[in-house]
């Protein structure tokens, strides 16, 4: 598992008694660590002396964190404010930072409560091709934050995306020049995350733009009724501003929504706007600072024309403010979702995936599947054991085959909870819906422009929930998997039809058990594929159960370099690797962590649950990659079975060899590479791979160096059967330089070692050099490189996520004995605590931007020794003696969403107490 966040709907409090399900430690999923039996305590702990034990580690982050210079927490030093051009904060790219804003007198007490911080300015250098994204943790219905971009002389807005009901907004480059990004709280407050990353990192931008996929000449409409209804005198009221607005509206007078027509031409739309806000003519800007007007005063500079989306979305909250509809939103123009297609495809989140899906070579299997002249219809169906799935998660509802059952024991009887798979737990549980986010990897809804791509698009997804709060029983997993397989249970049931894959991202630190081997023996008689995470407990402990059981595809994590992760269990059980994840590394271009991003959800402050999407890590990450691939195989062959796969494993078929020549204990037979698996399933029904559009790829696609790496490796690979060849690699600046290292000589294919010299930039700062790749017989593509050069020429780093709280934690009693401020410097922090007297420990780690007392917050950094637990709490440690070695990664938990912060705070909507001390 990840550094995925089992924590409460509004994070942990820095200072509180934290409830725990059971006073022995949770269990652990396998992308967290060890077993799914919950462990007894200690029986005979190591006596503590009476001078205690001394703690201390060491905090990692990625080289482009960066924070809001006016943060509203209190322990901010030094805190200064950016709200104003004049006053803007200097950023540069990539970049993922968080920060807060929020309208005078609301949201949490803190620096900013009183005079407000609704506007927060940054000054930074952006070229063509970069978006500006925003995303923020409010519910915006209650607490909304707009984005816009405003000219180097800070008079004019160039850009904006002030959506009426979204939580993110963007807004795309298209001339290179210094900008300033402004952050508005158009109302509320909330915390945010701001990304700028390298050209072509982000998805499709269409909130600023006429490509956005609604009719910006029209909005849809349901009138208010029954309680909450404006009164008739209200009422009237309103129909007097929409007539004097210009606004006609359409089929009203009949049940269910209607149409509002807009005002014809840009300029007409302009004045309509302005008498919805009041105002006595059209206003194009706010003002330049703090102010609690929601738009400009009247002296404010004028704009050009905005864009005919823009004033419509502009429109819908005007509109909604009136009180008079139930909602007011975009006339959307929705697209049938697809089951195939080119990659990379229109989700928005998949600029964050790009890394993991060319990793394995997606794109190309996916151009394989397109090319085919027919394509089966049966979709192969992906049994994800696990905590359940969001089952009403836009990624996942068109995807599911049933809404699943749940295998979960809830007394020593073995009674069974009577819930179907959806993940029912509620905030206090601290659920991280982790079974959502690995059903994501394997089989998301794609080409629908929401959320992030699967692995398998065309898979469909059986959800079985066998893991609680207090963890997974053996017996139930089991179970589980006899379901999956269509084979007897004690449900006395059977799905409609059996499983193609089953997906285990979970599991224990013992050797296979009788169960376990039994289990997986008889689901592969029946034909279904098994693949189980190896484990997150390091390099040096051996493949967890049920991985290293026979018949199950172990499978390890690699980082965005290819590289073995240092959380991978590893043994001669390792079949395969996959992509899991590195979250202190940031280097895809993307300014976001090296994450896997995929589905999640998370709780507003009334408790209702929300999708969202964000990154965790872990092998729990790496396995539905796997599990997705052998889909895509099942796909294009329903009868290829786990024999069949497990001998083309053995061959090397269906990966790309990494360590040692063949299987070795750390990657198994090598890297998952989807289109080699593709091409090995139609070869297995005599079908030759597609060979209409070949053409030669690079992975990745795009590079960061950051600040101090020298070398990267990129390889050129063809999609399918070429005449395509490679001419030459060349880079645009001479700081650059590409040499082939492993290639064929006929076609230039293998991998290129690229080399950065910082010297022979001119200056400090951040570049976007570009290497071509020149193509007979006439094409050529470029890979986006990101390179910085400090002022000193050092490696040192300012990466900074603001004030950072370490919770010790006693887990026999669930109290958090003390918090611990970690000192920051050149990029990283380190804490240290002298006295501990207890045996037991849990280690947390996170930011509290908003000053409410509670750390882990969507939006804020967050981490755990070593990685979070899947069980809702960090794992626990025994100690014997001092120790030094508490070193772990905080990464923010990006991908936020709703979470309304009321003006009494979080706190009291929890009902948790606020820290009695700082």
């Amino acid at each position: 598992m990840p550094t995925d966040v089992p924590t409460r709907q509004t994070g942990l409090p820095r200072w509180h008694h934290l409830a725990l399900s059971t006073a022995a430690a949770l269990a652990l999923l396998g992308c967290g660590g060890s077993g799914i039996d919950t462990p007894a305590p200690d029986p005979d702990p190591v006596p503590v002396p009476s001078t205690g034990y001394t703690l201390s580690g060491v905090l990692s982050i990625a080289p482009t964190a960066a924070v809001d210079s006016d943060l509203n927490d209190v322990n901010q030093a030094p805190y200064r404010v950016n709200d104003r051009p004049s006053l803007a904060q200097a950023l540069g790219t990539p970049v993922l930072l968080n920060g807060t804003v929020n309208q005078a007198e609301t949201g949490p007490a803190g620096n900013n409560f009183t005079p407000g911080d609704p506007d927060d300015y940054f000054r930074v250098d952006l070229v063509a091709g970069q978006v500006v994204e925003l995303e923020f943790a409010s519910d915006p219905a209650q607490s909304d934050v707009d984005l816009y971009l405003w000219s180097a002389d800070g008079q004019r807005i160039v850009g904006a995306s002030v959506g009426a009901d979204s939580r993110f907004e963007c807004v795309q480059i298209t001339t290179s020049g210094a900008y300033f990004v402004n952050v508005y709280a158009y109302t509320g407050a909330s915390i945010y995350n701001l990304r700028i990353g390298a050209p072509g990192s982000a998805g499709a931008c269409a909130e600023r733009t006429t490509a956005a996929r609604f009719d910006p000449a029209t909005l849809m409409a349901l009138s208010r009724s029954g309680a909450g209804a404006p009164t008739a005198q209200a009422l009237a009221a309103v129909q007097t501003r929409l007539q004097a607005a210009g606004l006609q509206a359409v089929g009203a007078d009949r049940p269910g929504p209607h149409l509002l027509q807009l005002p014809a031409g840009t300029a007409a739309r302009a004045r309509g706007l302005a008498v919805l806000a009041g105002q006595a003519a059209p206003l194009r800007t706010r003002a330049l600072g703090r102010t609690a007007n929601a738009d400009a005063p009247a002296d404010a500079p004028a704009d050009t024309a905005e864009p005919a989306a823009l004033l419509a979305l502009k429109y819908a909250k005007r509109l909604q403010a009136t009180g008079a509809y139930a909602y007011v939103q975009p006339n959307w123009v929705d697209q049938p979702t697809a089951l195939w297609g080119n990659f990379p495809p229109d989700d928005r989140g998949y600029s964050y995936q790009r890394w993991h899906y060319e990793q394995i070579n997606l794109p190309a299997a996916m151009a394989r599947i397109t090319a085919l002249s027919s394509r089966p219809t049966q979709r192969p169906l992906v049994a994800v054991i696990d905590d359940g799935v969001v089952l009403n998660h836009p990624d996942l509802a068109p995807q599911l085959f049933s809404s699943g059952r749940t295998f979960a024991s809830v007394n020593s009887a073995g009674d069974l909870d009577s819930a179907t798979g959806d993940n029912l737990q509620t905030p206090a549980d601290q659920p991280i819906f982790h079974g959502t986010h690995v059903a994501g990897t394997a089989a998301a809804a794609t080409f629908d422009a929401l959320g992030g791509a699967g692995v398998a698009p065309m898979a469909q997804i059986l959800p079985l929930r066998v893991i609680l709060p207090r963890g997974a029983l053996s017996l139930d997993v089991v179970q589980a998997m006899l379901y999956a397989a269509g084979l007897p249970n004690r449900s006395g049931l059977v799905p409609a039809r059996r499983a193609d894959v089953i997906n285990l991202s979970l599991g224990g630190d013992r050797s296979c058990d009788a169960a376990y081997l039994d289990a997986i023996g008889r689901v592969r008689a029946a034909g279904v594929v098994v693949v189980a995470a190896a484990g997150n407990g390091g390099n040096n402990l051996a493949v967890g159960t049920p991985a290293n059981c026979a018949g199950a595809i172990a499978v390890g994590a690699t980082n965005a370099q290819r590289q073995l992760t240092g959380y991978s269990q590893t043994g001669p059980q390792i079949a395969v690797a996959a992509p899991g994840g590195d979250m202190g590394q940031s280097s895809s271009g993307s300014g976001a962590p090296d994450g896997v991003y995929s589905a999640l959800a998370t709780f507003d402050a009334a408790g209702r649950r929300q999708a969202s999407f964000g990154p965790l890590q872990g092998t729990s990450m790496a396995a539905p990659h796997v599990a997705g691939v052998v889909a895509l195989m099942r796909y294009l062959n329903p009868s290829l079975g786990p024999i069949a796969i497990d001998s083309l494993l053995a061959q090397g078929a269906l990966t790309d060899d990494l360590g040692a020549a063949g299987r070795d204990t750390r990657f198994g037979w090598g890297l998952v590479n989807a289109r080699k698996a593709v091409d090995a399933a139609l070869a297995s029904v005599g079908t030759a791979p597609p060979v209409a559009g070949g053409v030669v790829t690079a992975s990745p696609s795009a590079l960061d160096f950051g600040s101090f790496r020298t070398t990267a490796t990129v390889e050129l690979q063809a999609s399918s059967t070429t005449a395509e060849r490679v001419l030459s690699v060349t880079s645009d600046h001479p700081s650059v330089t590409a040499q082939p290292t492993a290639t064929d000589p006929a076609t230039g294919l293998g991998t290129w070692t690229l080399s950065v010299d910082r010297s022979r930039f001119p200056s400090s700062g951040t570049f976007y050099p570009q290497v071509t790749v020149t193509l007979a017989p006439a094409r050529s593509f470029t890979v986006q490189l990101t390179v910085v050069k400090t002022a000193s020429g050092s490696a040192a780093t300012t990466a900074d996520f603001g004030p950072v709280y370490v919770l010790l934690i006693d887990p026999d009693t669930g109290e958090t004995v003390t918090d611990v401020q970690a000192v920051w410097n050149a990029g990283r922090y380190t804490w240290r605590f002298e006295g501990w007297s207890r045996p037991r420990l849990q280690v947390m780690a996170g930011g509290d931007l908003d000053n409410d007392d509670f750390i882990c917050q969507r939006g804020e950094a967050c981490g755990a020794y070593p990685l979070l637990s899947g069980g809702g709490d960090p794992p626990i440690l025994t100690l014997s003696g001092a120790r030094t070695d508490l070193n772990f990664e905080l990464a923010p938990l990006s991908g936020i969403s709703p979470q309304s912060i009321a003006s009494a705070g979080p706190a009291a909507a929890q009902g948790i107490p606020r820290a009695t001390r700082r």
